[in-house]
């Protein structure tokens, strides 16, 4: 007798599930197939970018081979494709590189140019924004008026941004080419009171503070520490 009411169970059961996949077995297969299609569509595109990154670094690559072969139309051609639509990482440093060959060729404005547009499209990218701003501000310390130089390197002279100290050497050249050698000297003390600054950059800030001394001993003005026209 049990087992007339296992199989009469059983029936209902069969029935059930044909009730149920004939309603909703659509979906089911629907999901399955958007897992499938998704991981394989990730997947692709994983391979596709991987690959995409490998030729854009061969190309750069192959750009530095031209640079350093003194072919600047070759290299020139292969930098501006990248950085036009190359991988975000490889573009960056297409656009970096062909900046710095604009400075190298002495053409300083259109390689200040080019930083100042590398520092508005690296927004995103703090560190990579910020570098092009010191060196286009680099590039302009010896010829544009100190004001440029105050608006541009000011905002980085704070005690919680790591470029501070390049900033403050900046600072610092524009305020002695302005003949402010008082604010020069408070720059260039900050540089050597600051831990984090690096050995190389602290070198340089001492060698000038030993050539301003002089200088702000014949105007009769203080050598000693002083804090940065930016208030720090």
């Amino acid at each position: 007798m049990s087992d007339i009411f296992r199989e009469v169970e059983e029936e209902i059961r069969h029935d059930e599930y044909k009730r149920l996949w004939s309603k909703y077995g659509i979906y089911v297969i629907g999901v399955g197939l958007a897992i499938v299609f998704g991981v394989g569509g990730y997947k692709g595109w994983q391979a596709y970018q991987k690959s995409r990154a490998e030729q854009a670094g061969e190309k750069f690559a192959t750009a530095l081979v031209h640079v350093g072969a003194g072919e600047t139309a070759k290299s020139a051609e292969i930098l501006d494709e990248l950085g036009r639509s190359g991988p975000e990482g490889y573009a960056l440093l297409s656009r970096f590189k062909q900046a710095a060959i604009l400075a190298k060729d002495g053409r300083r404005d259109q390689a200040v140019a080019a930083y100042d547009e590398i520092a508005r499209a690296a927004r995103s990218d703090a560190s990579l924004s910020t570098l092009a701003q010191i060196r286009s501000a680099l590039l302009l310390v010896d010829t544009a008026e100190r004001s440029e130089i105050v608006r541009r390197m000011a905002p980085l002279d704070r005690s919680t941004t790591p470029w501070r100290n390049l900033a403050r050497e900046i600072l610092a050249l524009a305020a002695y080419r302005a003949g402010d050698y008082a604010a020069a000297n408070g720059f260039f003390l900050s540089i050597v009171a600051d831990p984090a600054s690096p050995p190389n950059l602290r070198r340089r800030a001492q060698v000038m503070i030993s050539l301003l001394r002089p200088e702000l001993a014949a105007r009769g003005l203080d050598s000693g520490p002083a804090k940065s026209a930016a208030g720090n």
